[in-house]
Formats: structure tokens, C-alpha cells, sequence
């Protein structure tokens, strides 16, 4: 199966599901191809999102890219947006979701460490659903 994703930047909240969702899936055994992208790039990744997931859950995304939706490959299962309102015809799935999350990127730490645990909630939610077969 595969999931995707998708913000406007492809700077901060994809890129921290594309991390989190990476490490949750080893953790359950649960087998997906996972990718974020982004439909207006960033020059590179946000760098309280590499800071907060190196302290918070030991994860190092510090060789991470921005990518477009050009590198997401065109047999998705789920496409997940972030809360920014996009949409991009040219994302297809079998399933879309939305996790109506702000952009943390000008948060002071507290409040940036708020959205990625409820993002990391959310993801938790998602992968039940798939390992439950709902997906």
C-alpha cells in the first residue's frame, strides 16, 4: 500500500508525517511505501521540524528533500493533505483524507510540538483503520 502526503511547501507538516508515519509503521510491522510532497516548494525542509523530531522522537530527517507532486508515484492508495486546502487533481487515490492541521512553521516551540503531536494522533488513528483492513 501506498501513502502520500501532500502540503503546499512540502517544508514542515508533510515532511513530519512522511517521519512519523515511517517510524510508526516499522514499530507496528506494518508494511506501506510512504511519501510527502508539495505543490508549491520550499527551498528545504523547515528547521524546527528536523529540531523537534531529533529531540522529541529521535528521528533525523536532516538529509530530507522537498519534493513536488511529480516524484509521487501515480498508483497511491491514500492521499492525506494537511490542512492547507490543496488540491491537486493530479494526486489521485483510492482514498483522501485531510488532517485540518496550521502550519506550525512560525509557532514558538510549545505550540509547534502541540501540532505534531496531534499530527502524530492522527497518523496513530489512520493506521489502525489500515491495519484493521478499513482501508
Amino acid at each position: 500500500m501506498k501513502i502520500a502526503f501532500i502540503c503546499i511547501h512540502n517544508s514542515c507538516r508533510s515532511q513530519i508525517a512522511e517521519a512519523l508515519c515511517k517510524k510508526m509503521c516499522k514499530e507496528i510491522g506494518l508494511n506501506l511505501d510512504v511519501y510527502s510532497a508539495g505543490s508549491d516548494l520550499s527551498k528545504e525542509v523547515n528547521y524546527k521540524a528536523i529540531r523537534v523530531l531529533k529531540e522529541k522522537y529521535t528521528l533525523d530527517i536532516s538529509s530530507y528533500k522537498v519534493k513536488g507532486f511529480d516524484s509521487l508515484p501515480k498508483d497511491l492508495d491514500i492521499v492525506v493533505g494537511m490542512g492547507c486546502g490543496v488540491v491537486c487533481p493530479s494526486v489521485s487515490a483510492r482514498y483522501h483524507f485531510d488532517f485540518g492541521l496550521e502550519d506550525p512553521s512560525g509557532f514558538e516551540d510549545k505550540d509547534f510540538i502541540k501540532v505534531v503531536e496531534s499530527l502524530e494522533l492522527k497518523l496513530k488513528e489512520l493506521l489502525e483503520k489500515i491495519t484493521q483492513g478499513e482501508l
